[in-house]
């Protein structure tokens, strides 16, 4: 299984290849790149999410402020003083972990205001 890890300029690489693998660079997502949000289905109703270009979808708190939201990944194999969980930021992120995240956040956003319109 190999590692994911970016520098400070946003390039993505691949740590630690599998077995019998060579270490590949990749190119960061692209794909919202340019987007300043984006429109998804939650339960059958359209959710807009605002995007960052650096710091990715906004999620709206229960005090009515946003925020921003971070994959929180668990890996067993990497030890520290943070235990093992890791965040990984926006530019940081696959496509696909960046798709996954819109949809979290559209849910998550839908979720409070749905709860704040009864209470």
């Amino acid at each position: 299984m190999s590692m994911i890890t970016a520098n400070r300029f946003g390039e993505v690489f691949s740590q630690r290849p599998e077995k019998g693998h060579e270490l590949h660079d990749f190119s960061p997502a692209t794909g919202y790149v340019g987007k300043k949000s984006v429109t998804v289905k939650v339960e059958g109703k359209d959710e807009v999410v605002e995007i960052d270009p650096e710091l990715g979808p906004l999620v709206w708190t229960q005090d009515g402020s946003r925020c921003f939201s971070y994959l929180t990944t668990c890996d067993p194999c990497c030890y520290g003083a943070g235990g093992f969980r890791q965040d990984k930021n926006w530019l940081h992120m696959t496509s696909t972990e960046q798709t996954v995240q819109v949809h979290l956040v559209a849910k998550m956003n839908k979720r409070r205001r749905d709860l704040f319109a009864l209470g």
